[in-house]
């Protein structure tokens, strides 16, 4: 995605400055001049705008010879780091897209029933994308008495932990939501999420019984044939795990989803 990749450049370009500021302190006066005549070369430093030959550097000083030189190029790299990353942050900004934006958010609301806009913000995309009807996972209430606070039925305590996790982090999630792979083979994801950010699907799974033989073959199974539709853990898929002497940790699930979504 386009953005994930100004966001690496984002970072590059940061890196490059800071380096650029620990390495141009205590730096020595001036700049420095390098003379060429046949084989010789010699260097000179110039700290006075009107002496332009400078004066000249001897062998012993080769140290001074070096720090002039680094100063020079930390100086240029400094002003190209900068005026890049200034383009690629008025990239990143969310008001870039205002243009297209702004004409749907300015119309009246009984105008917005009519159209289908171009492009929507953030918000009313997430309140569309997790409003929006989809197929669900039959669950017999009867047999899982476990409700989210937003009323959901779900399979376990843990489900629920995670379900009001996402909730409260403003992650929109759809619950078991069929997932159609290759050849027709239906799937059911315990969580379906959105990036925001970058309006892209997540899935994640709850792994609950990892110390039971069967149940690892079967989760070996289901990110096999995940991977076999594009869908890789660590990229598109996450995963939360419990053992029965192991329960959900609730600091790992903050620190993963506050990782993936940029919170």
């Amino acid at each position: 995605m386009l953005y994930d990749e100004l966001k690496k450049r984002e970072a590059k370009l940061l890196e490059a400055l800071s380096l650029c500021e620990r390495m141009l302190k205590n730096t020595p006066k001036g700049s420095l001049r390098v003379s060429v005549s046949g084989n010789r070369v010699q260097f000179y430093q110039r700290t006075n705008v009107a002496k332009n030959n400078g004066t000249y550097i001897q062998k012993k000083d080769a140290d001074l010879v070096r720090q002039l030189a680094e100063k020079e190029y930390y100086n240029s790299l400094k002003k190209a780091a900068g005026s890049e990353l200034s383009l690629v942050q008025k990239l990143l900004s969310p008001k870039q897209s205002d243009s297209l934006i702004s004409p749907y958010s300015a119309l009246e609301i009984h105008k917005k029933a009519l159209i289908t806009p171009f492009e929507i913000d953030d918000e009313a995309y997430a309140k569309e994308w997790e409003s929006r009807p989809y197929v669900k996972k039959y669950i017999d209430e009867s047999e899982h008495d476990f409700f989210t606070q937003k009323g959901e039925n779900v399979r376990s305590k843990s489900e629920i932990i995670i379900a009001d996790k996402l909730a409260s982090m403003g992650i929109p999630y759809h619950y078991e939501e069929r997932l159609v792979l290759q050849g027709g083979q239906e799937v059911f994801p315990d969580f379906t999420l959105l990036k925001v950010k970058t309006r892209e699907v997540i899935y994640l799974e709850h792994f609950g019984m990892m110390d039971n033989p069967d149940y690892v073959n079967s989760f070996m199974w289901k990110i096999s044939h995940y991977a076999q539709n594009g869908i890789y853990l660590g990229h598109n898929l996450i995963a939360t795990f419990e053992q029965s002497d192991k329960a959900l940790n609730t600091r790992e699930l903050d620190g993963l989803l506050r990782a993936v979504f940029e919170l």
